[in-house]
């Protein structure tokens, strides 16, 4: 009986931070150095054609960075370049709303919205569970680590079944 408690107790050990390291969600691009020029400014997905981003609350932020240089440039949507992270997804849509850091460094002629700003990205928080990204060797798995909670929960109600019946032999 304590061997099967022992086995079961490293077994759990291993388990539970592989669950939460594959469910817990983790940022895409790697963290980079930002110069004084860089702005911070919170993009949201848009799925429809022309720019797939635009602006809500820091489009004033935007305008006010990049009036003076580009005064034609529409600042409601913005084109992204640089260290974008849709590398590690097959739809945008994962991503969802997040922030990005870097600058303005040109613009771009989109057939519906005119001159809209180029934002080089130097990197962003956007953050994906890694069971859910595309670049990592866990996608071509992913169905096996989906019985992972699944066998971890078993194996923690087995450790209470066991103790509860060494407690109450202990008891007896």
């Amino acid at each position: 009986m304590k061997q099967i408690k022992l086995c079961i107790i490293i077994a759990l050990l291993l388990f539970i931070p592989l669950t939460l390291y594959y469910f817990i969600p983790t940022r895409i691009t790697p963290k980079k150095e930002l110069s004084k020029d860089d702005i911070k400014i919170k993009v949201h997905l848009q799925v429809t054609t022309g720019p797939l981003y635009y602006l809500k609350e820091d489009k004033t932020k935007l305008w006010n960075t990049i009036k003076n240089t580009y005064p034609d440039a529409n600042p409601k949507y913005v084109q992204l370049t640089g260290n974008l992270p849709n590398y590690a997804v097959n739809d945008p849509a994962l991503l969802g709303d997040f922030y990005i850091y870097g600058k303005v460094i040109g613009t771009y002629n989109d057939s519906a919205e005119g001159k809209i700003p180029l934002f080089n990205v130097k990197y962003s928080d956007a953050s994906l569970a890694p069971i859910f990204r595309d670049d990592s060797l866990l996608e071509r798995f992913s169905i096996l680590f989906l019985f992972l909670p699944l066998v971890t929960l078993l194996l923690l109600i087995s450790l209470i079944v066991i103790l509860f019946k060494e407690y109450k032999n202990k008891k007896s």
